[in-house]
């Protein structure tokens, strides 16, 4: 359920990554020569944002650009109204209506060219070169693409007088998409494209309802609600409120906002006179939709934020929805509801009760993250996190929601390191964590500052562990052994980790952060063989700095897992480590070549391993 970094490049041509280890001189080379589309895009992007009071608004509105701020596009999203922004099937649909209507009165003021060639047939003709020369000018999603082409297929067949089946239409469009680029299977905007218009074609035209606003509303309402689940499983939630927003929203950009823009566009590619009129017209328009949407703001839904349902609930709901529509039998509904109502049953049994506890070591790339869940509490070492990306938005929440984790009751953050917290602050934003931990070495990170501060904004209590102690968390046991008051804050941030032991039934996990073998030494002074462990989390991603062979001698861990990125740059985990792991003849689990890796304890015993293969393996 991750963000799959590794084919969106794909779908973008890029297909090798590389880091620079310095760069001491960029020379820059200007294309001497840019292309007409580009010259069109520039001097209309120039214009746009010299005139325009909401330039950033009509220049994703008319050009399919991501000018949009994050907070307003959060925001639209939170409403959801986001289709609204973006380029669709209305523009092209508006395109036909105007360009086909208008060539059509024109025509009729000269019947001669009739006995030539129909009068629908050169509206058609004229329309569909319109189009051509839009799509050529602002192709670049799926749902462009989608919409252009249908609208083309629908035209040609106004020509060729062929009869118009719409779902073809639609099966025709993305295989034509796909024909151009296969790897457009795996893209979220291709599948809600298509999903959307399916349910148009296919159910909302059974909607028998006789009041033709009345069936606007219900449209729209039933539209939202049948892509509910396939948001939840893309997203891991869903907005309602454009069910609100949605009724009057999309018949106001269609009579104004959208007319205006591509009557803009057509302007300004010409250099007709009266342009800026146009836009000034836009700006208008765009500003009383916002002063409407400030008005019926406080009309607004919570975000759906469900349990994350799997490709199967999906299905089966799809299918149980085609049944209700056109299935004659009582007992096929029964059934189809009853397949739904078992299999999310047995999601949430193999989630939650199939075990006594389970050790998740999340694939974030370059950085730790484990998750230990109980059948009553869940806790969370560290976040994973990196400059590049934030891992707590794109890779932690997706996984806890595919794993129908709800809460956190207690998160351990073993120290300060960005591949350690990064994606901490994301995390409490968005899941409810009940307590904190975290070492008593001074925060530096300017985003650790941060993290500590909205800990107090959202009062989670936190707590900084600076001696060993044991608590009680449900069933299992949770033992500190690391840091001591005797440690001199001199030392580095990573033997100030926290080490904690965790014990249940005759499992134990050992989780080591980032320490060095001196921390290790002491350790083995202080414990002992009471550091035994079945299931070891390696210190310091496998670094050669760690994993000392006196202290596998004393953990004698069967399993020993290790977070670590793809192709680390570091060197980890270094050879001579593996080395000592295979010496004593322990299993290695690593997230850069096995992805995510769940460790099942039941009954005393490990009950199963399951190998995840992770998408985030590209980082």
């Amino acid at each position: 359920g991750v963000f799959n970094y590794k084919q969106f490049l794909k779908r973008k041509g890029l297909f090798i990554k590389a880091f620079v280890p310095s760069c001491l001189s960029i020379h820059v080379e200007k294309i001497p020569f840019p292309s007409k589309r580009q010259k069109i895009l520039t001097r209309i992007r120039d214009h746009i944002r010299q005139n325009s009071l909401n330039a950033p608004v009509l220049q994703a509105l008319l050009l399919g650009t991501k000018t949009i701020n994050k907070n307003d596009r959060e925001k639209i999203k939170d409403l959801g109204l986001s289709h609204l922004f973006v380029i669709s099937g209305t523009h092209f649909g508006m395109i036909v209506f105007l360009i086909y209507g208008f060539v059509s009165l024109i025509l009729n003021f000269f019947p001669k060219i009739y006995l030539f060639y129909p009068r629908q047939k050169i509206a058609a003709l004229v329309t569909m070169l319109f189009t051509l020369f839009y799509l050529w000018l602002v192709h670049s999603h799926a749902s462009v693409v989608r919409a252009g082409i249908m609208t083309l297929l629908f035209l040609l067949s106004i020509i060729l007088e062929r009869q118009r089946n719409t779902l073809y239409t639609v099966y025709l469009a993305a295989l034509f998409l796909l024909c151009l680029n296969p790897l457009m299977v795996f893209d979220i905007s291709f599948h809600l494209s298509f999903l959307c218009v399916t349910i148009i074609v296919v159910f909302v035209r059974k909607l028998s309802v006789k009041n033709k606003l009345l069936k606007v509303f219900l449209s729209v309402v039933f539209i939202n609600l049948s892509l509910v689940p396939y948001i939840l499983y893309t997203f891991g939630e869903a907005s309602l409120s454009g069910v609100i927003h949605n009724v009057w929203a999309i018949p106001y950009f269609q009579i104004s906002v959208i007319p205006l823009s591509l009557l803009y566009l057509f302007f300004s590619v010409f250099s007709l006179p009266y342009t800026d009129t146009v836009l000034i017209m836009w700006d208008g328009s765009l500003t009383l939709f916002n002063k409407i949407l400030t008005f019926t703001d406080y009309i607004s839904i919570p975000m759906i934020d469900a349990f994350t349902p799997n490709f199967i609930h999906v299905l089966l709901f799809y299918v149980l929805l085609y049944s209700l529509f056109f299935a004659r039998r009582l007992k096929i509904k029964l059934a189809v509801l009853g397949l739904l109502f078992f299999s999310m049953l047995y999601t949430y049994y193999e989630n939650h009760l199939s075990y006594d506890w389970r050790i998740s070591q999340i694939d974030v790339g370059q950085g730790d993250a484990s998750l230990i869940q109980s059948r009553d509490k869940t806790v969370l070492i560290d976040t994973g996190g990196s400059q590049y990306i934030d891992t707590g938005d794109y890779v932690l929440i997706p996984v806890l929601r595919k794993l129908w984790v709800r809460k956190i009751d207690l998160l351990i953050i073993t120290h300060g390191d960005i591949d350690h917290f990064g994606g901490a602050l994301k995390l409490i934003n968005s899941v409810p964590v009940d307590e904190v931990w975290i070492n008593p070495k001074p925060a530096k990170d300017e985003n650790y500052v941060l993290f500590l501060k909205k800990i107090k904004e959202r009062k989670i209590e936190l707590k900084k562990i600076h001696k060993p102690t044991e608590v009680k968390l449900g069933k299992l046991k949770l033992s500190v052994l690391n840091p001591r008051k005797d440690q001199m804050l001199s030392e580095s941030d990573n033997d100030y980790s926290i080490v904690i032991k965790i014990d249940h039934q005759k499992i134990s996990a050992l989780f080591t952060g980032d320490i060095s073998q001196k921390t290790e030494k002491k350790l083995i002074d202080i414990y002992g063989d009471q550091l035994r462990s079945s299931i070891l989390k390696v210190a310091h991603h496998g670094s050669l700095s760690s994993s000392s062979i006196a202290f596998l001698r004393e953990v004698e861990p069967k399993y020993a897992l290790i977070g670590v990125g793809r192709n680390s740059r570091f060197g980890h985990p270094h050879q001579k480590v593996l080395r000592r792991f295979a010496n004593r003849k322990t299993f290695v689990l690593r997230t850069d070549l096995h992805g995510m890796v769940q460790i099942e304890v039941k009954n005393g015993k490990i009950n199963g391993i399951e190998l995840i293969q992770g998408e985030y393996r590209a980082f």
